[in-house]
């Protein structure tokens, strides 16, 4: 395995128990701390990434969040803003009723969202959809590629994607051609490893990494 990501939405048991429902604090906490001391132990090189989405009641917990997992074995850890708006936070985004200028990288280069049923998805944006198919009934190489991942490939190339609700109403960001292209250029694990690091950077030197969108106003930390 080459890269991991652990979303742990929360650095106290109150905001992870709301954003995580039925998960339990200590218990995920631990079990990720196990698989950080077998990977000092084997010596594995797993590039592994801590993550949390910021939403209105673990907004003030970031640097918390940021010294809890400041221990050996994570190489990042990471900070996400709230694309799919759950909460509602900030301002609506309009529905893109026209075609996505350029198909969505991610269904080339990953990654997929995987449920706990074994569930899999093209992205975590298709989640209430169709599953392509199931990693406890096949290998996920075969899902991958299998007929549905391909016919949804086509679509975007086409242009066409009027039968993908989500992919239509899609507030993910969307890179530009140059970006795109040269994440192809680049080893696909490299792209993920630098992708914060470009997000940082096009925020501070205002670079249009990605097609214009609205952009919803930073969330106001929950006042204690």
């Amino acid at each position: 395995m080459d890269y991991l990501i652990f979303a742990f939405d929360g650095a106290t048991k109150e905001s992870y128990k709301k954003y995580r429902k039925g998960a339990k604090f200590e218990e995920t906490r631990e079990k990720i701390l196990e698989f950080l001391r077998m990977k000092q132990e084997l010596e594995a090189n797993t590039f592994t990434i801590i993550q949390m989405v910021r939403f209105k009641d673990n907004a003030g917990e970031v640097d918390d969040f940021r010294k809890m997992w400041n221990i050996p074995g994570v190489d990042q850890v990471r900070i996400k803003e709230d694309e799919m708006q759950f909460e509602g936070v900030g301002i609506p985004l309009p529905p893109l009723v026209q075609a996505r200028r350029n198909p969505c990288h991610y269904l080339w280069q990953g990654p997929v969202y995987i449920h706990h049923d074994g569930n899999v998805f093209p992205c975590c944006y298709m989640w209430r959809g169709e599953p392509l198919g199931n990693v406890n009934q096949q290998e996920l190489t075969q899902i991958w590629n299998n007929e549905k991942m391909q016919r949804l490939r086509r679509s975007h190339i086409d242009g066409n994607i009027a039968a993908y609700h989500d992919c239509v109403n899609c507030h993910a960001p969307k890179p530009r051609l140059p970006v795109i292209v040269g994440s192809f250029v680049i080893n696909g694990l490299a792209v993920r490893k630098l992708i914060p690091m470009f997000e940082k950077l096009a925020l501070i030197l205002k670079i249009p990494i990605f097609e214009t969108r609205a952009v919803a106003p930073p969330i106001k930390a929950k006042q204690v």
